[in-house]
């Protein structure tokens, strides 16, 4: 008997590695918006500060983490960052000071939180080429996972010990689940095994070769510059949406914990359309799906506009599972699409180099949707502009089909954003 390609024990790791960063900081947020604001003394806006600081590290570190991610080993980028995360949590929950915390969670959190997320694709990136989307698919499975085991864990948390003991469990746990297994881990497939995975399509399929594209050729070309904005776009509003959910509930008078289940319905939803889109990722266009998807978004913020201010509990059910569905699916979409666009020995450098756009777009429309709450009562107008942005969005990544694939460092072209022909993925073994 075969054994398993071990390519698939990196995913796991993967999806480990991305339910906890995830479900500690970004899924959870919202729970943290009531009691830190109340002890701290912050206005809705300013609580968003923290996302925003997150965001804004992450334009400064995952270009960074993506160029080292290319270039050194990763095994030593994720243990460096798995001891960041922890000591950033245990200080986060020891904070007094909101400029402090914000220090932390700009500079340090994000740093190491870069150091562990990008090295996770690239993995699965160097692992994977038949089977490529569907590995990240899966691998991605993690951060609708956040939503479902995470979130519940640390709602309790906050409501039995208080939101400080909840940091510090976090950032422990955290550490354990990125460190422990990095002591057993191979990071580098053999010939044999990247031969192997790559017969699935072809039997000739060689591994990757070349140079990274060069940054400054990468910021030259136009499409780079559309598809990260077209991209941006939709996972920045998501973020607002995420973030804005839960607090929104409460104000109309749900619950906290039956708010709280709102990041579980989420959660659920990503997850199941994951599973879908690991079937069919390597089958399908992904600049299509990918608007489908903001279409989706679109209608969601028009759901919320509708719905602003009243006490429409399973409305919002129905939102939050739209949000988990098209929000759930952008992320392996996205990394699908720079793959294929740009290449696998590209792969860290291009992704890195998204990132701030995505991060000053996500600190934009976190403070955005904060501002329009304080200044209005309503978060209302804040949904209304979302319809409009998603659209654009789709329009956008739309026409980026029309853009010429980038030729990679050494003289070659990268694979089309088109689907894997089905004799081939039908050769595929999972």
């Amino acid at each position: 008997m075969n054994r398993p390609f071990y390519g698939w024990v990196l995913v796991a790791y993967a999806v480990l590695c991305g339910m906890t960063l995830t479900g500690t900081t970004q899924a959870v947020f919202g729970l943290y918006v009531v009691p830190v604001s109340k002890e701290l003394g912050l206005s809705r806006a300013d609580m968003n500060l923290a996302i925003i600081f997150m965001n804004l590290g992450a334009a400064i570190f995952a270009p960074i983490a993506g160029w080292l991610a290319d270039r050194i080993s990763l095994r030593l980028m994720m243990t460096v960052g798995g001891f960041i995360v922890t000591g950033s949590f245990l200080a986060l929950g020891m904070s007094t000071s909101a400029l402090f915390s914000g220090i932390i969670v700009g500079l340090v959190l994000t740093a190491g939180s870069s150091a562990v997320g990008r090295p996770e694709s690239v993995l699965i990136v160097r692992w994977f080429d038949a089977r490529r989307g569907r590995a990240l698919t899966i691998g991605a499975m993690g951060l609708s996972l956040a939503g479902i085991v995470i979130s519940p864990l640390i709602g309790q948390l906050i409501g039995n010990f208080g939101w400080r003991t909840s940091l510090m469990i976090s950032g422990l746990f955290a550490g354990a689940v990125i460190l422990v297994p990095l002591l057993f881990l191979r990071t580098v497939p053999s010939p044999a095994e990247r031969a192997f995975e790559a017969s699935a399509a072809t039997a000739n399929a060689p591994p990757p070769s070349g140079k990274p594209i060069a940054i400054a050729a990468l910021l030259r070309m136009p499409q780079f510059w559309w598809i990260g904005v077209a991209i941006a776009i939709p996972m920045s509003v998501s973020q607002a949406v995420q973030i804005s959910l839960a607090p929104m509930a409460v104000e109309a008078g749900i619950p906290v914990a039956q708010a709280a289940t709102l990041v579980s319905f989420a959660g659920l939803m990503a997850i199941t359309g994951k599973f879908g889109l690991a079937v069919i990722a390597d089958k399908v266009n992904q600049m299509v799906l990918m608007a489908t998807m903001f279409f989706i978004g679109a209608l969601e913020n028009l759901l919320l506009f509708l719905v602003a201010g009243q006490k429409s509990f399973w409305v919002l059910v129905i939102c939050a599972l739209m949000q988990g569905l098209s929000s759930g699916m952008l992320m392996p979409l996205f990394t699908a699409l720079v793959a294929r666009r740009f290449g696998a020995v590209s792969f860290g450098t291009v992704v890195g180099m998204i990132f701030p756009i995505i991060s000053i777009c996500n600190a934009l429309l976190a403070r955005y949707a904060g501002e329009v709450y304080d200044r209005t009562g309503s978060y209302k107008f804040a949904f209304a502009s979302f319809v409009v942005m998603e659209l654009v969005a789709a329009a956008m990544i739309l026409s980026a089909r029309r853009f010429p694939l980038p030729q990679m460092g050494d003289g070659s072209e990268p694979a089309n954003e088109g689907p894997v022909p089905l004799e081939a993925a039908a050769a595929a073994r999972f």
